[in-house]
């Protein structure tokens, strides 16, 4: 997802790397959009796990703050995905994109920065 971007994924990927028919991706997701946006979520998904969640047991403030900073940072150096973060390589590609991608991927900017902003 990150190699290629979200505008370079296609319902033959998953299926070839599944093993499964194109036919049967396509009747699970519909249309790329909807693939797409199950890719955002999955990613969102993975990002909460390894930055958010472990966070999220520190007492509120400077020192919740402190955690999250430090776990978007080691989820920056040993990025979850092949071709590195997620939001970095789909985010700008998407910006100036309007449609239901763009909208997912930037409600989860928006959390992500106003999470960061509750804390401070």
């Amino acid at each position: 997802m990150t190699m290629e971007g979200l505008g370079g994924l296609s319902i033959g990927r998953p299926a070839t790397d599944l093993g499964l028919s194109k036919s049967g991706i396509a009747t699970l997701f519909g249309t790329k959009e909807k693939l797409q946006i199950a890719a955002v979520a999955s990613a969102h998904e993975a990002f909460l796990d390894a930055v958010v969640r472990p966070a999220s047991a520190e007492p509120r403030g400077g020192v919740r703050l402190r955690a999250l900073t430090e776990h978007w940072i080691s989820y920056a150096e040993t990025p979850l995905f092949t071709g590195g973060c997620f939001w970095a390589a789909n985010l700008a590609d998407f910006d100036s994109r309007p449609g239901q991608v763009h909208d997912a991927l930037f409600r989860h900017h928006r959390g992500w920065l106003a999470l960061i902003a509750d804390e401070l």
